[in-house]
């Protein structure tokens, strides 16, 4: 083997050797940071764009695939609470790639508008989520709205108050249907503290309003 041979190799093994160390670097410090790399090489992966909406006082941030051209309803996904839009993933592969899909981060999740102080009810999020139809244009024609645990929740609400944006509803486990035995953490979510976490879910104004 020449010198010039040897040199490249050793050079290559070398370089190899830092990225790889590099890598356990970067999964060993910033793990958050991997994952969301990931993440977002799987929304890539099915066809998913990140984009952005203004609408009011929020900037939604969402995943969208299609252009709503096939003629059958836009399907609009709606994620529960502490989740982002990013849980859709494997649903979202799974459905026919012409049909227009929109996955939304949450008021107060993902890289939507936070706002602590803000009212995170059922029927407030319902209004915001609203907000964001009417800011891309969603409601111009009826669509498919999907909801799981507190989006679940939401989505029902959002039915309630506006049917008229709506082709079908789908829920999955949704929050706020009476159960025969309440669980201690539906039960802390009833009393009106400071304690309960966000959202703030299950208050009187929701039951009142829908």
């Amino acid at each position: 083997m020449s010198l010039a041979v040897a040199l490249c190799a050793g050079g290559l093994v070398s370089l190899v050797g830092s990225m790889a160390a590099a890598s356990v670097l970067v999964l060993y410090y910033k793990p958050v940071l991997v994952a969301q790399l990931y993440i977002r090489y799987s929304l890539f992966k099915i066809g998913m764009q990140i984009k952005y909406q203004k609408a009011g006082d929020m900037t939604f941030c969402y995943a969208e695939r299609g252009k709503g051209t096939s003629g059958k309803p836009t399907m609009l996904f709606l994620h529960g609470f502490s989740g982002s839009k990013d849980m859709w993933t494997p649903a979202i592969k799974a459905l026919p790639s012409d049909i227009h899909v929109i996955c939304v981060d949450m008021p107060g999740h993902g890289d939507t508008t936070r706002k602590m102080k803000d009212d995170y009810s059922l029927v407030t999020q319902a209004e915001k989520v609203h907000q964001f139809v009417e800011a891309y244009g969603l409601n111009s024609s009826p669509f498919h709205l999907v909801g799981i645990s507190m989006g679940g929740g939401v989505a029902g609400v959002y039915a309630a108050m506006y049917p008229q944006d709506l082709d079908k509803l789908t829920l999955f486990c949704p929050i706020g249907i009476n159960s025969p035995q309440q669980s201690q953490y539906a039960k802390d979510m009833m009393k009106d503290t400071s304690e309960v976490p966000l959202p703030q879910i299950g208050r009187a104004s929701c039951r009142e309003r829908v």
